[in-house]
């Protein structure tokens, strides 16, 4: 899912969807995120977490 469909799904502002998952997603719940940028279009993918 990319941050124009969050966007439209939300409401929320492209700078709101970026903090919220720098902030709360990567820092609060310590998940790891890819981002990729096709062109225009970037999406984030929550990456698997690996056992230690």
């Amino acid at each position: 899912m990319g941050p124009s469909e969050i966007t439209e799904a939300t409401d929320w502002q492209p700078h709101s969807v970026r903090g919220f998952l720098s902030g709360v997603v990567k820092k609060k719940l310590k998940l790891r995120i890819e981002s990729r940028k096709d062109g225009r279009n970037r999406t984030y993918r929550i990456k698997a977490q690996t056992s230690s």
